[in-house]
């Protein structure tokens, strides 16, 4: 987007909202290489978007969603929910008790439209994450009990859990980085009430809807 930058301003594009990641936030600290890439990418973009935008008059709103499911279109969710199915067990890093905010894409959507002629937002970023912060045990708990199935989850030390991801990321395409095992019992939680401020955004609690958002297959 930002490489783009240039040529929206040209086609005269008054209003550009934007998705970055809070992981511009959570991942500063990341002991992993790529990640850490990332996050540097990612903030550059924004800056390289608010210094252009800034030059050309151009209003602008940064969105930075927590992690994103719905409607079986998401690589958070939908994948632990897939891993259930086929496996019927979910491994976890001992007690999984970092928490967590899985945010709807249905209430990014709604943060668009409310904000494409808000001026109070012009030229502001926004973390967007959902109404529930949960550990991310209760959180797979929560996609048995929507998948219809018994809880079976199984604990394992971190450095076992490190071996089990490093095998799945040679046996199949997932992408493996130490950083994932860590993380399951770091809180990752954010303050949304800016947006509610000034856009009366209000997420929705999470998987209300199970049948819509864990399909039998990705959407």
């Amino acid at each position: 987007m930002s490489a783009r930058i240039g040529d929206f301003i040209e086609l005269g594009v008054q209003r550009i909202i934007v998705f970055s990641s809070t992981s511009v936030q959570s991942k500063q600290t990341s002991g992993d290489a790529s990640e850490q890439k990332l996050v540097a990418q990612l903030a550059q973009a924004e800056q390289t978007l608010e210094q252009a935008c800034g030059r050309a008059g151009v209003k602008l709103t940064i969105f930075r969603p927590s992690m994103i499911y719905g409607h079986g279109r998401d690589q958070n969710v939908f994948k632990i929910a897939s891993l259930i199915r086929r496996f019927g067990i979910m491994l976890l890093v001992g007690e999984a008790s970092g928490l967590r905010q899985p945010v709807h894409a249905d209430d990014l959507v709604d943060a668009c439209i409310a904000v494409l002629e808000a001026p109070q937002t012009y030229n502001k970023t926004y973390t967007l994450a959902g109404a529930e912060r949960l550990s991310y045990r209760t959180m797979v708990e929560r996609i048995f009990l929507g998948l219809g199935k018994k809880i079976r989850i199984y604990s394992l030390p971190l450095r076992v859990f490190r071996g089990v991801l490093w095998s799945a990321s040679k046996l199949t395409q997932f992408n493996y980085t130490p950083e994932m095992a860590n993380r399951m019992n770091q809180d990752l939680v954010y303050d949304y009430q800016p947006a509610v401020d000034d856009f009366a955004y209000q997420p929705q609690r999470f998987l209300t809807q199970p049948k819509r958002d864990l399909p039998e297959e990705a959407v």
